[in-house]
């Protein structure tokens, strides 16, 4: 909430209330309507009965009491109103609106320093103010103004005469019945909250007591409905709720009025109409400055807009049998005329005040001198919320984002409220918990953050709720996972083939029957080898094509295989490299087919010929991550996993024959039609229970396939979903240790590790591959 103080002036301007009665279901005709905010009578008019009145037209907005859009945004009625009345761009608008914020924040420090507000005023985006004093200069430099001795614009000449206007959505029309068939119809002004939080309209004090006679108790509201401003609607027996006649007050300063919204059907929002469909979004208060923007709707005239020229004028308005009253006002050059009373007034999103009187002789507000006057919901001890005690603006509030979760020993969650106003609030909750764990302000850009302690280790779930003053609560953010103390750890070596080798030290420290070799540079051939090793008892080696390295010799003589098993033709992996491996173990073994596929069918019979299998994981081999999900998952379970063409009508029959002879109790399919086709799908589940496991992209379908093998798991391996070479051995040593394969991004981790971790109870995790590969973000577990 922006909020300001504002001097008075004491210049008096006699204003004439009009005040009548209409038949039901009419408006004014457009010669009675005046352009500003007053009670008014309207002629009456053949139309729909008055005895009841049927709803022949929907507002703009249906059954809300309400509109709005976001902040920043100028919806079709608005962006006319402000080119038109203005002469600026909304962009203009909105710069000079956030302005005038800013000169409303600055006030109460401007007061302190000795400085009548009354001598603040706008000039665009410009906050001017007169100062006698070395120490005034000063102050107003330091608080963004532009210190200058001339004085502000004067207002309005003080022999004008203004005229109280009359006549739910923010905005929209709204009615009561002053006695038989006659109706006075006003416009919603804000919607809020009762002293007991309940939904509570305000509007003009004069919509009851400008009547003459006043209506008598129980006073009741009704919905007006119309399509556009200023024509004729339809007095609806949709009951908005009865006036609290208590609280409307005329006179003495005061211009205001409380209507409890009861009406079935009506959601009150914090929005106004923009009489096109489209809404504003209310975001919090603030107070006048001269020379501010300001726009206003209302049931006769719709948007408008002028500028500020005076403020806490004690404006004179002349009621029925020839009394006259005095209401605290803000003057403005906005067009107002019957019918508008009590609507809503704003500068830029802010709530201002509702639409209390003016000058203007005729609908079209082309008089000279003429002006429009609003009582200000704040800003004096004549205000709409000093004198309503307890009542509070509905806002609008965007769901918060939470865009950061650091885990460690000190545990981050941080975000952002987009569109925030100054006043707002966030709460998080932790573990599903309904009280809040801790609450912060919004920054003035938007953003939050909170530093939870005292969490157990392990995964959490927060989310975050914004909030402004008592009642207006955001729906709460998307769930986020916290990670607190989780034990990490990274296996990595200076290259691909090192990174295979410290895999396999780890995965078989007292050595291994069997090793795989294949290619590094393409993942293929490895990506069906991990399971076939796994299933053998025995690591995949990462080599070139030429030969192996150093490393990965010496992680041979350590393992002491009785077999190597070379994958991949000679173009994969060359006949030097088949020459390099003499005397490393009893059996050198190369299998290779005419093509990747040829070569993963042979693969898969050497390993899991013979024998039925309780599963068979079936992945493209077109590309890598779906195969890299499904061979750790594979390995793990003593299953095979089969790449082919996913993306061809149906499997040849080599494959068909390949998968018959393994007997399968079950076909896994990984991935989603994109990768492996419906034709495929359709000819496998021809052949075994067939299933599919696809996620929206690759994370989502490794996190699926690993949830589908395991219930829970105290460690979580990952590797990288973008790069493939450490992942290659990476699946081979989650196989080995029965532990979930996870793909991850390089620089973060998506939600699907967290969430994942979370439903597991995992407090530890193993990062394969080098901070090239998977940056140390990943290693801490911060959210993408």
């Amino acid at each position: 909430m922006r909020r300001a103080s504002a001097g008075g002036m004491a210049a008096v301007l006699v204003a004439v209330l009009l005040t009548g009665c209409a038949a039901a279901a009419q408006t004014p005709s457009a010669g009675a309507a005046k352009g500003a905010a007053a009670t008014m009578t309207t002629a009456p008019r053949t139309g729909a009965s008055s005895a009841n009145p049927a709803p022949e037209q929907k507002a703009p907005a249906g059954d809300d009491a309400d509109g709005g859009t976001a902040a920043g945004d100028l919806p079709q009625g608005l962006d006319a109103a402000v080119r038109r009345d203005l002469g600026i761009t909304p962009e203009q608008y909105l710069a000079d609106a956030a302005a005038a914020g800013h000169a409303s924040d600055i006030l109460p420090d401007l007061t302190t320093g000795g400085i009548d507000p009354a001598q603040v005023w706008m000039d665009g985006s410009t906050i001017n103010v007169h100062t006698t004093t070395a120490a005034q200069e000063r102050l107003a430099t330091s608080l963004g103004a532009t210190p200058t001795t001339a004085t502000p614009p004067s207002g309005p000449a003080p022999d004008q005469k203004a005229a109280a206007y009359d006549n739910l959505d923010n905005g929209t029309g709204w009615y009561l019945r002053t006695g038989g068939s006659t109706i006075s119809i006003c416009s919603t002004g804000f919607n809020g909250f009762g002293a007991g939080g309940a939904p509570t309209m305000a509007t003009a004090g004069h919509c009851l007591l400008g009547n003459s006679p006043v209506p008598p108790d129980p006073a009741v509201a009704y919905r007006y409905l119309q399509t556009a401003p200023g024509q004729d609607g339809t007095a609806s027996s949709a009951a908005i709720g009865t006036l609290a006649s208590s609280t409307f007050m005329f006179g003495s300063g005061n211009d205001s009025g409380l209507v409890p919204v009861t009406g079935a059907n009506l959601t009150p929002r914090g929005q106004v109409s923009t009489w096109n469909g489209s809404t504003v979004a209310v975001r919090g208060m603030t107070n006048a400055t001269v020379g501010a923007p300001i726009c206003k709707s209302g049931r006769t005239t719709g948007w408008t807009c002028g500028t500020v020229l005076k403020v806490n004028y004690a404006q004179q308005i002349l009621v029925d049998g020839g009394g006259i009253v005095s209401v605290n006002s803000v003057l403005t050059s906005m067009c107002m005329w019957h019918g508008d009373s009590g609507g809503p007034a704003m500068i830029g999103a802010f709530a201002v005040g509702v639409n209390s009187s003016g000058t203007w002789s005729t609908a079209a507000c082309n008089d000279r001198n003429g002006y429009s006057a609003i009582y200000p919901l704040g800003g004096s001890s004549d205000s709409l919320t000093q004198k309503q005690p307890g009542w509070q603006l509905q806002v609008a509030i965007d769901t918060p984002v939470i865009s950061s979760t650091g885990g460690g020993t000190t545990p981050a969650v941080s975000g952002t409220v987009p569109n925030a106003t100054t006043g707002t609030t966030v709460s998080l909750y932790i573990d599903g918990s309904t009280t809040a764990a801790a609450t912060a302000p919004v920054a003035a850009n938007g953003s939050w953050s909170f530093a939870p302690t005292g969490l157990s280790a392990g995964v959490h779930t927060v989310s975050v709720t914004a909030s402004y003053g008592s009642y207006n609560r955001s729906a709460p953010s998307a769930t986020a996972y916290l990670p607190v103390a989780i034990t990490t750890s990274r296996v990595a070596g200076g290259d691909r083939q090192d990174t295979s080798v410290q895999v396999s030290k780890q995965a078989f420290p007292d050595g291994a029957r069997v090793v795989y070799l294949a290619n590094g540079w393409n993942f293929p051939d490895a990506l069906v080898a991990t399971a076939a090793a796994a299933k053998l008892g025995g690591p995949v080696l990462l080599a070139p094509a030429w030969g192996i390295s150093a490393g990965v010799r010496a992680e041979i003589q350590r393992l002491a295989p009785d077999r190597i098993v070379v994958v991949g033709g000679p173009v994969a992996l060359g006949p030097e490299l088949l020459q390099s491996l003499t005397g490393l173990a009893p059996t050198i073994t190369r299998i290779a087919g005419g093509d990747r596929f040829d070569t993963a069918r042979r693969i898969v019979t050497d390993a899991f010929g013979g024998s039925s299998v309780s599963n068979l994981y079936i992945a493209s081999g077109v590309g890598f991550p779906d195969s890299l999900s499904a061979s750790a998952a594979a390995g793990a379970t003593g299953t095979p996993v089969l790449t082919v063409l996913g993306g061809a009508a149906s499997l040849d029959a080599d494959t068909v024959s390949t998968i018959r002879s393994l007997h399968p109790a079950k076909i896994t399919v990984v991935g989603g039609a994109a990768s492996v086709s419906g034709g495929i799908y359709s000819q496998l589940s021809g052949i075994a229970t067939t299933v599919r496991i696809g996620g929206g992209d690759r994370f989502g379908t490794s996190q699926l396939v690993a949830q589908s093998v395991y219930p829970t798991a105290q460690t979580v391996y990952l590797a990288s979903g973008i790069d493939f070479p450490d992942a290659l051995t990476g699946s081979g040593l989650a196989a080995a240790v029965k532990q979930p394969l996870l793909l991850t991004t390089g620089g973060c981790v998506p939600q699907t590790v967290t969430s994942s971790m979370a439903a597991w109870h995992s407090m530890a995790v193993t990062v394969i591959g080098g901070p090239n590969s998977l940056a140390p973000a990943v290693e801490q577990l911060t959210s993408c």
